[in-house]
């Protein structure tokens, strides 16, 4: 079972926004994970027509169009089994952004052999992972759109309420016990890395201090791939409101790094229990 683990993992990352500055903010934060020479990572930004910031129900149909019309089967490798000994196969697909994404089920259907999360479900599978008995976790994003479909989008993905549309504005109708909710800065996802740090600062600050508000929270979801980086202003917050010992102990998640984590797995689960 050991060999296994050495056995190449290559991750497609795919920015489904056209901000290039946005996937290269993305694979500079990912240096820090120092990931052994196994796994490799290669970005995918989407191409002009796709939106440059994805704020809305719109702007995510949209890019999930362009991109699936560039992810062509001759996009991909010829041999694209997981299974496949090909250096340059994909083994997993990492879509980069926090939403309710088609691409994430689309990519999953079209390529079932390929390990394939958003950051958005990899972020709750991470916090679930980490939250003790009565802890709660909760989600810092950017504009007030988010609220209703990533509440909604959580219900879903939990089980939690019945036939909800997490693409539409609709408000889910419960949420799980341990979900603290989503907290936005008014930002949109291209702010983070266009807008004065000063601006970032004090917005993501405040959306920081409302979740921690509605405590005890254990972990700090960032819902945004364009906060990649950012996870020290949040500690910062963390620390002020709880104090020095117990804002140490709140995980941060950022959900690039969490899906990481997650495809990781995902593909030794399909090597170990696959026939």
């Amino acid at each position: 079972m050991a060999s296994s683990t050495q056995k190449p993992i290559h991750i497609l990352l795919i920015n489904p926004n056209s901000s290039s500055s946005m996937t290269d903010g993305i694979m500079k934060a990912l240096e820090s994970l120092n990931l052994p020479l196994h796994i490799t990572i290669t970005p995918f930004t989407a191409p002009s027509p796709a939106p440059s910031s994805i704020n809305n129900g719109d702007d995510i149909s949209h890019s999930a169009s362009v991109v699936l019309s560039h992810l062509t089967p001759a996009f991909f490798p010829s041999n694209s089994n997981s299974q496949s000994s090909d250096s340059n196969a994909y083994n997993a697909i990492l879509i980069a952004c926090f939403s309710i994404h088609p691409l994430v089920p689309s990519l999953s259907s079209s390529h079932p052999s390929i390990a394939t999360t958003g950051i958005f479900e990899a972020s709750i599978l991470a916090c679930l992972s980490l939250l003790s008995k009565d802890g709660k976790w909760g989600i810092v994003t950017t504009g007030p759109w988010w609220e209703d479909h990533l509440s909604a989008g959580v219900a879903d993905f939990l089980g939690t309420t019945p036939n909800t549309n997490p693409a539409s504005t609709a408000t889910a109708t419960s949420a799980p016990g341990k979900f603290a909710g989503v907290h936005t800065t008014g930002l949109n996802a291209s702010d983070f890395h266009a807008s004065t740090p000063s601006e970032v600062r004090r917005r993501l600050r405040k959306a920081a201090f409302s979740l921690l508000d509605s405590g005890p929270v254990e972990c700090v979801v960032m819902g945004c791939a364009g906060m990649t980086g950012l996870e020290g202003l949040i500690r910062e917050v963390a620390v002020e409101k709880y104090g020095e010992e117990e804002g140490r102990a709140v995980y941060i998640v950022d959900g690039v790094k969490a899906g990481i984590g997650v495809l990781v797995q995902m593909v030794e689960n399909k090597r170990l229990f696959r026939l």
